[in-house]
């Protein structure tokens, strides 16, 4: 089981209850995962998750606010003290594919496994959230003269798709080797497609 969430300040109950219904929702989806499904993997009484939540609806609600919570304080912590775009694009794609690594379940959740519509909006990797904290590496280097001018959504793809298909490719366990020994190799594609002549 993934600790971070019983870490991160929630009592341990309810760190249980929502590192089980992530999971769950993962693995099962959100629709076909049930709340005694939730009762059955966390360990818990029904009356727990009633507890803490009023139903699936905002248990899922919470998991999703958590994890960007947690992609934002990374994206912050670790890529915004860089001064320049190359060093960005690096730090998030060496970002990624270690928090995919370490914390599969999580980063399967924020990128695929996310219940579209208790949130009224179509949401993936291209979640407002990521979509902003992304866009903004992208904007940063075309403002400083690093990354190519011209239509920064382009460019967005390009840095998204890459992380996110290797990600998807070590979901599917195409990959032949762990995930983290293909950052520098990650990096140097996407940032020559990318980076200004």
């Amino acid at each position: 089981m993934n600790k971070s969430v019983v870490q991160e300040g929630y009592p341990e109950l309810k760190g249980k209850i929502i590192n089980a219904a992530r999971e769950l929702f993962v693995k099962k989806g959100y629709y076909h995962t049930s709340i005694p499904d939730i009762v059955k993997s966390a360990g818990v009484s029904i009356g727990a998750i009633y507890h803490y939540f009023k139903g699936k609806e905002t248990l899922a609600k919470e998991i999703h606010d958590y994890s960007v919570q947690l992609l934002e304080e990374n994206f912050h912590n670790k890529i915004l003290i860089h001064n320049t775009a190359k060093e960005r694009v690096h730090t998030f794609i060496k970002m990624m594919f270690e928090w995919t690594k370490n914390d599969p379940i999580l980063v399967e959740y924020l990128l695929f496994a996310r219940p579209q519509d208790i949130f009224n909006e179509r949401i993936s990797i291209c979640s407002s959230e990521g979509f902003i904290l992304v866009m903004d590496i992208i904007k940063y280097g075309q403002k400083n003269n690093e990354i190519k001018a011209g239509d920064s959504y382009l460019y967005y793809t390009i840095l998204s798709g890459s992380v996110s298909r290797y990600i998807e490719l070590y979901f599917d366990k195409k990959l032949e080797l762990p995930i983290t020994d293909y950052i520098e190799r990650a990096y140097e594609i996407t940032w020559n497609a990318i980076k200004k002549e």
